[in-house]
């Protein structure tokens, strides 16, 4: 293991130490001033281990809150508002992709600031703004300083420690072992786990932009390069923290969950070749077969079995039945939002304010009580940012999808195409996901930005045209560039 490795090992781990003690002995709001001035000087020479450490502390959600100034701030806030400055400094040294992807983002933003003349609270407008800005931002950081495998490996095992640290937690809570389980989440005598996400669509959601990374990790080692730098050892963990990982997507009952990883997997299997694809369907099937024999899996079909029933009906003709009670449970949420987007299609109702103004536009009061958001992002973003909302997050999904498809066709590495595939089959899972859920929400957004960059990162400049092939250099050395001086006395490629 390289020094440069070590080093931002240590940064990651002792930032963690650092945050949970803090909020353990209920520090003054100085020392998160202080903590936050740290972590910006640890991002000017490290700026890819804190966005790394961003990475690790998006399970934390608002489990652990800092003091700050009048108020608090999350674990992943601190790391961001430090990360920013400390990168920003000298920005102007590193490479800055101003892509199409960037461009979606402004496009999104650009949509949610005009939705600014229909807002009624600010401050629902302000945190929407936040959670689309933050993402762009850091997928433009990400895409600036993620430049060699190590960073890249480092956020893979970040991605895998959230994991473990959000799938044991939700593990107690489905054994309902000393935490707490709210009664809502009690269906089928079965608790569908949540952890630190507030909801287990949202935890599903988690998982999905996670897991099919470190699949696609053990592949490009298993079937990629020979040389490619991932032991056995990380291999296992890697594959057993997945494991891990679907199982506790079994467990949110999430239909939209189980939809979009089963996408994912379907990327990924199709990329298997010989004998180990069969193998790995075999497994697959074992495992379905065992958690649906679970009373979280038996209480899981009977969800499926509701969603066959019609979704369109907003309530039943005796007026008693409510539309969340019907099929997927969305139709008046669906509803709603469409006669948003229809009573307001330039500005619609404003960025973040989906609950404020539902009674208004739900078509009959037995569904009265607002969900959250419309439960698809295509509504959602039309409902508060209008025909400007879906165009500009058209353009942003497009140019996500696309470019990482581009960069798999031009990566000149096997191993490095395995992990722009686990990137796709996470893009697919959102894709699927999305249609029932609106998942731009909390900290997810800035998991989609890191695993996209990371795929254009691992590619030989995926946007650049009209460049003659062999002078495209990739931006991370793969073995067949890896230039060396003396092959005979130092037969080692660099992948350390």
């Amino acid at each position: 293991m390289s020094e440069r490795l070590r080093l931002s090992i240590s940064v990651v781990f002792a930032g963690g130490i650092v945050a949970v003690a803090m909020a353990g002995l209920g520090v003054h709001w100085i020392v998160t001033l202080v903590a936050l001035m740290t972590i910006a000087a640890l991002a000017f020479l490290q700026p890819a281990s804190i966005a790394c450490l961003v990475i690790l502390s998006i399970p934390v959600q608002s489990e652990v809150m800092l003091p700050f100034v009048r108020g608090e701030i999350t674990v992943t806030q601190l790391l961001l508002f430090g990360l920013v400055p400390g990168w920003a400094i000298v920005f102007w040294k590193r490479r800055i992709w101003l892509d199409s992807i960037v461009i979606g983002f402004l496009l999104v933003l650009a949509a949610l600031v005009v939705s600014f003349v229909a807002v009624e609270t600010l401050s629902l407008w302000f945190q929407e703004t936040y959670r689309w800005a933050i993402a762009g931002l850091f997928y433009l950081i990400c895409r600036s300083v993620m430049t060699d495998w190590r960073d890249v490996r480092l956020a893979i095992w970040a991605s895998a420690l959230g994991i473990v640290g959000v799938s044991s937690y939700s593990l107690l809570q489905y054994l309902d072992v000393g935490v707490s389980v709210r009664a809502d989440f009690v269906v089928g005598g079965a608790v569908r786990v949540y952890g630190s996400f507030g909801t287990p669509n949202t935890l599903a959601a988690y998982l999905e932009f996670t897991v099919p990374l470190l699949l696609a990790a053990v592949a490009a080692a298993r079937f990629g390069e020979s040389r490619f730098p991932l032991g056995r050892v990380e291999q296992l963990a890697l594959l057993a923290t997945a494991v891990f990982g679907l199982g506790i997507i079994g467990l949110t009952q999430s239909r939209g969950g189980w939809f979009g990883i089963a996408a994912a997997l379907l990327v990924l299997w199709l990329s298997v070749q010989g004998r180990a694809k069969y193998v790995s369907l075999a497994v697959g099937v074992v495992i379905l077969m065992g958690l649906l024999m679970t009373t979280a899996g038996q209480s899981q079909l009977e969800r499926f079995n509701e969603t066959i029933g019609d979704t369109t009906v907003v309530s039943s003709t005796s007026g008693v039945t409510s539309s969340y009670d019907i099929g997927t449970g969305r139709g008046a949420l669906w509803a709603a939002a469409r006669a948003m987007i229809a009573d307001r299609p330039l500005t619609g109702i404003g960025a973040g304010e989906f609950d404020e103004h539902y009674r208004e536009y739900v078509p009959s009061w037995i569904d009265r009580f607002p969900r959250g958001q419309a439960h698809n992002v295509w509504l959602q973003m039309g409902a508060q940012a209008g025909i400007a909302g879906i165009a500009g997050y058209a353009v942003w999904y497009a140019a996500s999808v696309w470019s990482s498809i581009t960069a798999r066709r031009r990566t000149l590495s096997s191993a490095h195409r395995w992990i722009i595939t686990g990137v796709l089959a996470i893009l697919t899972a959102y894709t699927i996901h999305s249609l029932v859920d609106y998942l731009n929400v909390l900290s997810l957004g800035l998991q989609i930005s890191a695993v996209t960059a990371i795929a254009l990162n691992l590619a030989p400049e995926p946007l650049t045209r009209h460049v003659p092939e062999p002078s495209r250099r990739p931006l991370i050395p793969y073995p067949e560039h890896r230039e060396c001086q003396n092959s005979q006395a130092n037969p080692s490629n660099g992948w350390t």
